[in-house]
């Protein structure tokens, strides 16, 4: 489970059971989750203009080091959004991957 910093179970939160993660975290707060859980520092694009939308679902972009197929980044990045299903991300790009808004 999540814990945030008053170690209060998010999931028994009513909030956090009723609105996705972008539009309840502010985009540097959801970097900040990630940073927390996972350990990674991950940086926004370098054109970052926003959130966009692809197919009804919003996202944002992120870079690695590395290319995302070589990246272990990318790996801890998508455990953590396969388990949480909090975000879901997926390459957009060599090192370029978008980070998605999940539904709970």
């Amino acid at each position: 489970m999540i814990i945030d910093s008053t170690n209060v179970y998010l999931a028994q939160k009513t909030s956090f059971c009723q609105t996705p993660v972008i539009s309840r975290f502010s985009v540097p707060e959801t970097l900040e989750l990630i940073k927390e859980q996972t350990g990674l520092k991950l940086e926004l694009c370098d054109y970052f203009t926003g959130i966009k939308e692809c197919n009804g679902r919003k996202y944002f972009n992120v870079i690695l080091s590395q290319r995302t197929s070589e990246s272990k980044d990318y790996e801890t990045l998508k455990r953590f959004a396969d388990k949480y299903k909090l975000i879901s991300v997926e390459p957009n790009g060599l090192k370029r991957v978008a980070v998605f808004q999940n539904g709970l």
